[in-house]
């Protein structure tokens, strides 16, 4: 959001105040790509004090989908996503730091599909070669619980591997053990999902 105020050159002070217009600029964004109406929607902050916006599940997979095969959008728009696309998958790091599930996963899939966790249960998916759009949300927040359903989904539409899926929960995607260290359970898809 910083980048988008100085490149756009508005002001930096204050881009995280709902009023800024990288903000407003965010919602018509999103509006557009998830085809519907933000302007009057849930309001919240998240955990890094950036507003955060109420958006249906199927929108944002709709928005996904859309980023994932960016030909029905604008010029600009379409060279913009396929140029964040490419930065992600040369630069996974940045998607969420060392060691974190939203990185290896992005590491693995590289120009495949874009992927990234958010807050509350929520997991999105970007899946290029299908020009597909992907929105997990668990009920009960546990993003723990997200990042599995993804890995289960992104093996599904082989963009992962049984290898790439090993390693990325090795590091990622820890077995449940007690205060003794005892494993005593894990976290799983329990059932199948359909598309």
């Amino acid at each position: 959001m910083l980048s988008t105020a100085i490149h756009n050159k508005q002001p930096t002070l204050g881009y995280t105040k709902a009023d800024h217009p990288v903000q407003s600029d965010l919602i018509r964004l999103m509006s557009s790509l998830g085809n519907l109406d933000l302007s009057k929607t849930a309001r919240g902050l998240d955990g890094c004090g950036i507003p955060v916006f109420g958006i249906p599940v199927k929108s944002v997979a709709l928005a996904m989908a859309k980023f994932a095969d960016p030909d029905i959008l604008g010029q600009s728009e379409k060279e913009a996503c396929i140029q964040i696309r490419e930065a992600c998958g040369q630069n996974p790091i940045m998607i969420s730091g060392t060691n974190k599930i939203n990185t290896l996963i992005q590491a693995e899939t590289i120009d495949k599909a874009v992927v990234k966790g958010g807050a509350e249960g929520v997991y999105t998916a970007a899946i290029n070669s299908l020009g597909l759009g992907v929105c997990i949300k668990v009920d009960d927040g546990a993003s723990r619980a997200a990042s599995v359903v993804m890995l289960h989904v992104l093996r599904k539409l082989n963009i992962l591997n049984d290898e790439s899926v090993k390693k990325i929960k090795k590091v990622g995607a820890k077995d449940i053990r007690n205060w003794a260290g005892t494993l005593v359970g894990e976290i799983r898809v329990g059932g199948g999902i359909s598309f």
